[in-house]
């Protein structure tokens, strides 16, 4: 996805509750849909430019969200909560995508 329509989206997303609960990234992200699959939350977060910086932290997408040695900017929050939204209004998200799981984690 281009920056530009991304920070259209999160421009949208102002609105939404900020809340991030005290987990993982991932399982912030799959609040969006409690029963979507480890590759539906993988593409939310890919199509949300989550993955673009939890890489950065040693355990990724399993980096605890209050964990003060990897503090989250506003902007970082605001795609988590995209993600939770891509994840939330995609049912079938992973057609058409081809990663293993080897190269997520």
């Amino acid at each position: 996805m281009q920056k530009k329509n991304i920070n259209l989206e999160l421009s949208l997303t102002d609105d939404i509750d900020m809340h991030l609960i005290p987990d993982s990234i991932y399982n912030n992200i799959k609040v969006g849909n409690p029963l979507a699959s480890k590759l539906d939350v993988i593409y939310a977060a890919e199509k949300a430019m989550v993955l673009d910086f939890a890489w950065e932290f040693p355990k990724g997408l399993d980096t605890f969200v209050h964990d003060e040695r990897y503090p989250l900017s506003v902007e970082q929050k605001q795609q988590i909560n995209l993600a939770r939204i891509y994840l939330k209004n995609t049912q079938n998200t992973t057609s058409g995508i081809d990663i293993s799981s080897s190269d997520v984690f």
